[in-house]
């Protein structure tokens, strides 16, 4: 994958809380992709490859910054496939 250098101008403040360059530059690489997919611009799981993450691991990011996996929409739907399964399996089970 390939990667650019971009100069950002950072309070000293903010290296002092994050302690390190290292530690700044992720947080940052990860804010960048976390607002794509937040818009929707990038899946999760392109997100979570960019930045070196596990998919489930990025999904977890995701929560703690407030961004839903599942749309309300798609949680509707996998309710109701639920709600059909077990129907199914309560008219195999009889």
């Amino acid at each position: 994958m390939g990667s650019v250098t971009i100069d950002v101008e950072l309070p000293e403040a903010v290296l002092e809380c994050y302690g390190s360059r290292e530690a700044v530059r992720k947080v940052l690489s990860q804010s960048a992709v976390l607002e794509l997919v937040r818009r929707g611009e990038m899946s999760s799981r392109r997100a979570a490859e960019l930045v070196g993450m596990e998919w489930l691991d990025f999904v977890r990011l995701m929560g703690g910054q407030g961004i839903n996996y599942f749309t309300e929409e798609a949680f509707q739907q996998d309710l109701a496939a639920v709600a059909e399964m077990r129907r199914s399996s309560d008219r195999g089970a009889g």
